[in-house]
Parts: C-alpha cells; sequence; structure tokens
C-alpha cells in the first residue's frame, strides 16, 4: 500500500491556493465563474430529471466553452443521440464557425465498437487529441452503465475518475425520478450507483420548476469541494431565438421557495 508523510513547505502551500485560483476555462455562466469555472483535472457531475432542459444544458454549455476558449478541444460523448441528431439540434444554436472543429464528437448509438472496446477507444481518443474537456451525455444511460450491477456501475464511476488526470470531466446523469413538482432534488436521486455522487468534487442539480405552461430551471450547486460560495442557486435564462440557455444569475434560495408557492397557488386555483 503506497503511503507518505504529510508534509507541506509554505512553497507547496501557496502553490496548491494559487492552483484554486486560478481559472481554467473561460465561461459566461455565473454558475460555474463562482468556482472559477470547469476545474482542471476535476470530476463535474449535473443530474436532472426527464424533460427537465437537460439536452438543452448540454448544448448551451458545450457552445458557451467553445467559443470562450477557442484553444482548448473538447470531446462529446454522447449516448442517447446520434453524431447526426446533436448536429441538427446544435445547429440551432450556433452559427458556422472554425472554432466548432475543436469539438470530437462520439456517439454509441452509431459507434462500430463493442461493449467492452468503448473505454479503451475512449482513452485512446483522450490520450491521442489530448483533450481539454470531455462531457458525457449522459452516464445513466450509458450501455457501459444501465441496467448493470452497482459494481459495474462503481466500475465506470471511477474510470471517470481515472480521465481527470488527463482533462476535465463533466458527466451528465439523469435522476431516478420525475416527481420534481413537488420537492426539491437531492445527491440521493441519482439513477443507479451514489458511488459517482461521492468520488465527483462539483455537483450541479438543475431544479426545474413548473407554473402552468412556463418551465423555470435553476441550478443548485450541491457540491463545490475546495470553495465557499457566495450563491449556490442559479436561474437559467433560456433564449427562444438560440433554443438554448443564455446565461444566468444569482439568486436567493427565497426565490425559489416563492416560485413554489406561486405554482402551489395556481394549481390550488384548478
Amino acid at each position: 500500500m503506497y503511503h507518505e508523510k504529510l508534509e507541506l513547505s509554505e512553497d507547496q502551500i501557496e502553490d496548491y491556493k494559487n492552483q484554486t485560483a486560478e481559472s481554467h476555462f473561460r465561461s459566461n455562466f455565473n454558475f460555474l465563474k463562482s468556482h472559477n469555472g470547469l476545474r482542471k483535472n476535476k470530476l463535474h457531475l449535473l443530474i436532472a430529471p426527464t424533460h427537465a432542459g437537460k439536452s438543452t444544458f448540454v448544448r448551451s454549455v458545450i457552445c458557451d466553452l467553445v467559443f470562450r476558449n477557442s484553444d482548448k478541444k473538447i470531446l462529446l460523448w454522447l449516448t442517447e443521440e446520434t453524431i447526426d441528431e446533436f448536429k441538427q439540434e446544435f445547429s440551432k444554436t450556433v452559427p458556422s464557425h472554425d472554432v466548432l472543429k475543436n469539438i470530437t464528437i462520439y456517439s454509441e448509438q452509431s459507434c462500430n465498437q463493442k461493449e467492452n472496446e468503448i473505454n479503451k477507444y475512449i482513452s485512446e481518443l483522450t490520450e491521442y487529441y489530448n483533450f481539454d474537456i470531455v462531457v458525457k451525455d449522459n452516464i445513466t444511460t450509458s450501455k457501459l452503465y444501465q441496467g448493470k450491477s452497482v459494481r459495474d456501475q462503481d466500475i465506470m464511476g471511477n474510470y471517470y475518475k481515472q480521465i481527470t488526470k488527463k482533462s476535465a470531466v463533466f458527466l451528465i446523469a439523469h435522476t431516478n425520478t420525475s416527481d420534481f413538482k413537488n420537492r426539491f432534488l437531492n445527491e440521493t436521486d441519482i439513477r443507479g450507483s451514489k458511488s459517482i455522487v461521492n468520488i465527483a468534487q462539483f455537483l450541479y442539480i438543475l431544479q426545474p420548476i413548473s407554473i402552468g405552461n412556463q418551465l423555470i430551471q435553476f441550478i443548485n450547486i450541491a457540491k463545490h469541494r475546495g470553495f465557499t460560495l457566495k450563491n449556490k442557486f442559479f436561474r437559467l435564462n433560456y433564449s427562444t431565438e438560440l433554443s438554448a440557455f443564455e446565461n444566468d444569475m444569482a439568486i436567493d434560495f427565497d426565490i425559489i421557495k416563492e416560485v413554489f408557492k406561486r405554482r402551489n397557488k395556481l394549481e390550488g386555483g384548478k
């Protein structure tokens, strides 16, 4: 078993502080900027219910990252969509631009690899292209995760953790419930094994609230290892023109509670 004595020099302490303060990826989203953006060599996880705007969120973040980090390379790993399906939706959000060449897309729906070869292929891609960010949409519907034993799911979680040695990793996951109308979601709502929540350094929860025909989406930063945050709740602002979330705004938790009350009053009046 590997072990070592804890010895920290003043220079090492200063270096660790500087690493925490450093911003690796520029972003227009305040929920990311609150802890200096996506963190290099860290595992980020977002959980969201079905029909909560998860796919829109992924397109929005990818667009934000690629246009604000033209020097970075992104691997987008799809499990539910083909590459053409993603391109068709993404074209509604972004104009044609050379920077889009920085995105490499892989889809389990249209791959030729056998199930036990997919991880090896992704590792080879990451090694060869030296990706700065790996985004997976989504882990819980991957053929390597969905329907597998808890042990197999735990192994997959640790696989993504290993990728953080080379890249920032952003995983998207479904909740095990669509009952988001009557309560706030939390980390235990992730579908499948809970271990991925434990090893992720940053956890975001996409909390939708329906009021009549209007769907309002909030981001809750449920885990932010190494950071003290001024705000943990952000409202996503949707642009019909871009078919994407354009930006977000930090809000007080009391505002979310007021939105719940408004919805309850409307439903009670039906």
